[in-house]
Protein backbone atom coordinates (compact mmCIF):
# COMPACT_ATOMS: atom_id res chain seq x y z
CA UNK A 1 0.00 0.00 0.00
CA UNK A 2 1.04 3.57 -0.49
CA UNK A 3 2.51 5.70 1.84
CA UNK A 4 1.06 8.93 0.39
CA UNK A 5 -1.35 9.68 -2.43
CA UNK A 6 -1.53 12.68 -4.30
CA UNK A 7 -5.48 13.53 -5.49
CA UNK A 8 -7.51 16.43 -6.90
CA UNK A 9 -9.22 18.08 -4.46
CA UNK A 10 -12.63 18.95 -5.81
CA UNK A 11 -13.93 20.22 -2.78
CA UNK A 12 -11.55 21.69 0.13
CA UNK A 13 -14.57 22.40 2.09
CA UNK A 14 -14.80 18.77 2.74
CA UNK A 15 -11.63 18.01 3.75
CA UNK A 16 -10.62 17.82 7.40
CA UNK A 17 -7.53 20.51 8.05
CA UNK A 18 -8.17 21.58 11.20
CA UNK A 19 -5.21 19.58 12.61
CA UNK A 20 -2.79 20.59 9.66
CA UNK A 21 -3.94 24.24 10.11
CA UNK A 22 -3.08 24.49 13.85
CA UNK A 23 0.30 22.61 13.44
CA UNK A 24 1.11 25.24 10.83
CA UNK A 25 0.27 28.07 12.30
CA UNK A 26 2.40 26.73 15.50
CA UNK A 27 5.22 26.82 13.08
CA UNK A 28 4.68 30.28 11.43
CA UNK A 29 2.64 29.48 8.73
CA UNK A 30 -0.45 31.24 7.46
CA UNK A 31 -1.14 30.11 4.24
CA UNK A 32 -3.30 27.05 4.88
CA UNK A 33 -5.69 29.33 6.94
CA UNK A 34 -5.30 32.14 3.71
CA UNK A 35 -6.25 29.11 1.88
CA UNK A 36 -8.94 28.15 3.23
CA UNK A 37 -10.76 31.44 4.17
CA UNK A 38 -10.12 32.40 0.65
CA UNK A 39 -11.91 29.10 -0.88
CA UNK A 40 -14.85 30.04 1.41
CA UNK A 41 -15.35 34.15 0.40
CA UNK A 42 -15.05 32.86 -3.04
CA UNK A 43 -11.58 34.99 -3.99
CA UNK A 44 -9.94 31.56 -4.94
CA UNK A 45 -12.24 28.12 -5.52
CA UNK A 46 -9.38 26.84 -8.45
CA UNK A 47 -12.55 26.59 -10.42
CA UNK A 48 -10.75 28.79 -13.96
CA UNK A 49 -10.11 27.11 -17.04
CA UNK A 50 -6.47 25.21 -16.16
CA UNK A 51 -6.56 25.75 -12.39
CA UNK A 52 -6.71 22.57 -9.91
CA UNK A 53 -5.82 22.08 -6.57
CA UNK A 54 -4.41 18.90 -5.18
CA UNK A 55 -3.63 16.71 -1.88
CA UNK A 56 -1.08 15.34 -0.54
CA UNK A 57 -2.87 12.06 1.39
CA UNK A 58 -1.73 9.59 3.83
CA UNK A 59 -3.74 6.41 4.74
CA UNK A 60 -5.65 7.83 7.03
CA UNK A 61 -7.05 10.83 4.37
Amino acid sequence: MKQFELRRVKDLLNIDLANLIIESKKEGFLFLERLINDYKNGTNTFSKPGEFLYGVFNQEG
